[in-house]
């Protein structure tokens, strides 16, 4: 009999991603992560992204955004395998208060198990109260012991401090600087690398080294 040839990641990630439940949740002290669904379209998601003060650092500033387009925008990304998106929900209050997600990086079909993580935290009232680094703890403990990802990057301006204190206190290390790699309100402004590698794999390593 021929022996069946093992999954390549892209079918494996395009199973799993099939596979998750909307009741799915991700749990920490202060928010939750869930999967975002069209039914998170509403007024309140567009102002977000209309809003100068929540886009200043993100690419949505440069487009008008209505319910309709947040929801074309959701659906088209639940219908790819190369990503995994959640909405950000206040425990107690459970209001959705920003999105996660994570793309696989380097090609579309997670063949390097390598993701990017980038996320917005739309109510204004929620910065600053930890949310943001919750929520990238929770996506990496998702990414790494439910996807058995090898690695999440993250990148921000350098003129970004807060989503770079996110990062760090949620355990990713500033790996480089790229100088000059963004433009914001028209000047040219460093970029900032960060990662993290699943510790799993690091202990892999060790023992075969």
């Amino acid at each position: 009999m021929k022996k069946r040839s093992p999954k390549l990641p892209r079918e494996r990630y395009a199973k799993l991603k099939r596979s998750l439940s909307p009741k799915l949740r991700v749990v920490g002290r202060r928010v939750y992560l869930r999967p975002l669904t069209r039914a998170d379209a509403t007024p309140r998601y567009a102002a977000w992204l209309n809003d100068p003060e929540v886009n200043r650092f993100t690419e949505s500033k440069y487009t008008r955004h209505t319910v309709a387009t947040v929801r074309d925008y959701i659906e088209s990304a639940n219908r790819s395998a190369s990503n995994f998106f959640f909405a950000i929900v206040e425990r107690g209050t459970d209001r959705h208060v920003g999105n996660i997600k994570i793309d696989s990086t380097v090609n579309p079909h997670w063949d390097h198990l390598v993701g990017e993580v980038g996320l917005i935290i739309g109510e204004k009232d929620c910065w600053g109260r930890g949310y943001g680094s919750e929520a990238i703890e929770l996506i990496t403990r998702f990414a790494f012991d439910r996807l058995d990802l090898h690695k999440l990057t993250a990148t921000c301006l350098a003129i970004n401090p807060g989503s770079a204190h996110a990062f760090l206190k949620a355990g990713y290390t500033q790996e480089a600087v790229r100088p000059s790699n963004g433009v914001f309100e028209g000047k040219y402004v460093d970029l900032l690398l960060f990662g993290v590698i699943n510790p799993k794999h690091l202990k892999t390593k060790r023992r075969h080294a």
